[in-house]
């Protein structure tokens, strides 16, 4: 499995604050306690260069020798919450505070962070107002891991009111629609590369999404047709369109005609990438445009969703002005067909981590997106948000399990009423991004959409 060097970072600065401490004077002088230690030491550092398995491996050859060290249970419980083994780092570190209660205050909140990672919400939300309570004990009761611990608890504490709102959404859940039947569309279309952004026409037989045949590949645009309820060979798109930069997420008003997409390194783009309009016949690209006005920059723009009446273009930059990261943005298309000055969707969907991927409902007011700074179950969690009577995005939430998984979910759409359609990373041998339905028993390639106002919309 793939660890990115960022994610090492953020779990060993925790470890190297708690490795050694509590290991007793009576490890040093027997032989088989100090063979423990060793062991120890180099599962540490294993793990410090990033080889988890191996990591893993050693603390457990030292527990076996030593199962009375809170510090080996740490280094083990850690190494199993890279490897996203959640159930086993929550075992190890309930252990940590069976052997010590003391050993670290900030152990109280990784349980409970790790109990909502597992579904165990009751308990999580329980273990976050747990630590609340702890909080207001001096740091000396937690010896010196309490002095050590103090920057990584003040991030705990700023985040901590963040984890509470979601636990307690997530224990509400059943407010929404429930998934009973997760569907692959079928070697057709997904391969051992990576398929994503799908959009799916109004008839629901025209199924467009990215693809890239190789992990180095540029990225292309292509389709597949359906009929009698299966999916054809996936094409790329006719016409002058694809090249050899990249071509990615589209997006089309409600009449086909007319298709937003993300055109990268090409002459006649402001940053890196922008977003273009094709005018399109069917699986044919006629011709594309650069658009209008403001709603590309010198920055990075991207994932483009089309309001259903055309006037509202959501997509993703990572232009000045944000949050932080990527950001949700959306213009406004003017009278003359130009687009306004991007605006921001504000604080409660924008966090200084990354939203990307945005879709906008027919009605206008449920926006949907992926993100890695809301709390998920993994990498990048699908969320949405509605859009309140004044115009201002409401508090986000968690689309659930089992949308939601412990990798990464990027990209989604569905028809109200009849489909949803995402694009999950899935754990095969060869990590790839898969595109997926989502179907509602007992009706067949259909689910309930999550309740949604009958209104018109409200943005424009």
């Amino acid at each position: 499995m793939f660890i990115t060097y960022k994610k090492i970072l953020l779990f060993i600065s925790l470890l190297l604050l708690l490795q050694g401490h509590g290991i007793s004077a009576q490890s040093k002088n027997n032989k088989g306690l100090k063979k423990a230690t060793t062991l120890y030491n180099q599962g540490e550092r294993e793990l410090l260069n990033g080889k988890v398995e191996k990591a893993i491996s050693y603390f457990e050859k030292a527990i076996a020798l030593n199962s009375n060290q809170a510090a080996y249970h740490r280094g083990l419980g850690t190494s199993y919450q890279l490897n996203n083994d959640f159930k086993k780092a929550l075992e190890e570190f309930k252990t940590v505070l069976s052997l010590n209660p003391n050993f670290s205050r900030a152990l109280y909140f990784e349980i409970a962070k790790l109990n909502f990672k597992v579904m165990n919400f009751e308990e999580a939300l329980n273990g976050f107002r747990y630590y609340e309570t702890l909080t207001n004990l001096s740091k000396d009761v937690f010896g010196i891991n309490g002095e050590k611990e103090v920057e990584i608890e003040k991030r705990y504490i700023e985040n901590i009111q963040k984890w509470i709102s979601a636990c307690k959404l997530a224990i509400d859940q059943n407010k929404y629609s429930e998934i009973s039947t997760i569907q692959n569309l079928g070697e057709k279309i997904n391969s051992v590369a990576d398929e994503y952004f799908p959009f799916l026409t109004n008839d629901q037989n025209l199924l467009f999404f990215t693809h890239r045949s190789t992990a180095i590949s540029d990225e292309n645009l292509y389709y597949a047709q359906r009929s009698t309820h299966q999916w054809g060979d996936r094409l790329l798109v006719k016409g002058q369109f694809n090249t050899d930069a990249n071509e990615g997420m589209s997006t089309f008003t409600r009449d086909g005609c007319q298709m937003f997409f993300t055109a990268c390194n090409r002459k006649d783009v402001l940053g890196n990438c922008d977003i273009q309009v094709a005018y399109v016949d069917s699986t044919t690209v006629n011709s594309v445009d650069k658009l209008k006005g403001y709603s590309n920059s010198e920055y990075w723009e991207s994932q483009a969703s089309i309001s259903c009446d055309g006037r509202v273009m959501f997509f993703a930059s990572n232009r000045f002005g944000g949050f932080g990261g990527t950001d949700i943005w959306y213009s406004l298309r003017q009278e003359d067909d130009s687009w306004s000055d991007a605006i921001n969707a504000g604080k409660n969907i924008n966090t200084e981590l990354d939203e990307e991927a945005p879709f906008i409902t027919d009605d206008g007011e449920t926006l949907y997106f992926s993100s890695t700074g809301h709390v998920g179950f993994g990498e990048q969690d699908l969320f949405f948000s509605r859009l309140s009577k004044d115009g201002v995005w409401g508090e986000v939430s968690n689309l659930g399990k089992p949308i939601n998984t412990k990798y990464r979910e990027l990209g989604f759409f569905y028809l109200p009423a009849e489909k949803m359609v995402t694009s999950p990373q899935t754990d095969q041998a060869v990590l790839a991004e898969w595109i997926y339905i989502h179907l509602n028993f007992p009706i067949i390639y259909t689910i309930n959409p999550l309740p949604t106002s009958k209104a018109s919309s409200k943005i424009v």
